[in-house]
């Protein structure tokens, strides 16, 4: 009868009581050339395009962490919308999603993250000279967040009468708040901060609200190699003072 000849890896010159030692080890998972992330647009400070190129924090770390990682280079995908860039990660259409996504019990749930890099505050945005939203009351305002997104589910957790408003993307909250149709907008620290600072004395930022969650990138659930891969990417960044210097470049 004949066999079937079977492969094994010797470990060169080890031998126990004359017999050769087969290797457990097996090799670890090489990483990608090439990975596609989605992401939305606008989003600033974290995705935005500058000069015809997308730019931001979020599309510099990334690529940072890449390429700390062995990957060659990172395929951004637009997304219509916050929640097509999440359904496209779940789904699997996309392996990676970058945009500032904050960690929450849902989404793990859905996803994996990666090691957390930003905390995720929020802030309360009011057109120019108007009197409320000091110190994040927002009772009996009508105020505005992206569909989606924790701001949404902030606001459904106030007590009073606080009328939600939910908008596709950011640009269509804010020129609503410029228009009057909403009190206030609530979306998060940085871009709050981005969006008062880049729009020429249009905009207050009355009140930074403090929140628990972390900002991290997220994976379909079976993509662990390319998390584990850009945890360590981003392990070298921050030890290398990549990460330091892009919050300085891009954050409040």
């Amino acid at each position: 009868m004949r066999r079937t000849p079977v492969a094994i890896t010797v470990l060169a010159g080890l031998a126990v009581g004359g017999a050769v030692v087969a290797s457990t080890a097996t090799a670890a998972p090489a990483v990608p050339a090439k990975v596609e992330v989605a992401t939305i647009l606008p989003n600033p400070p974290f995705e935005l395009r500058k000069n015809g190129k997308l730019t931001g924090f979020d599309v510099q770390l990334a690529n940072a962490a890449a390429k700390a990682a062995g990957i060659k280079a990172l395929e951004w995908r637009v997304s219509q919308n916050l929640s097509a860039e999440i359904s496209a990660v779940t789904l699997g259409q996309v392996p990676m999603a970058a945009s500032s996504l904050t960690i929450t019990p849902t989404r793990q749930k859905q996803m994996i993250f990666s090691t957390p890099y930003l905390n995720a505050d929020l802030a309360v945005v009011t057109a120019q000279g108007k009197k409320y939203g000091a110190g994040g009351n927002l009772t009996n305002l009508t105020v505005g967040a992206l569909k989606g997104s924790t701001s949404a589910t902030y606001l459904k957790s106030l007590p009073g009468n606080v009328i939600e408003v939910l908008f596709p993307d950011q640009t269509s909250a804010y020129q609503a708040l410029l228009r009057g149709s909403i009190n206030a907008v609530v979306n998060d620290y940085a871009q709050s901060d981005w969006y008062v600072l880049h729009n020429n004395g249009k905009f207050d930022l009355p009140a930074i609200i403090n929140q628990p969650g972390k900002l991290a990138f997220a994976f379909t659930k079976d993509q662990t190699n390319l998390r584990n891969a850009f945890n360590k990417g981003l392990a070298i960044v921050k030890q290398n003072g990549t990460l330091a210097r892009l919050k300085n470049q891009w954050l409040p």
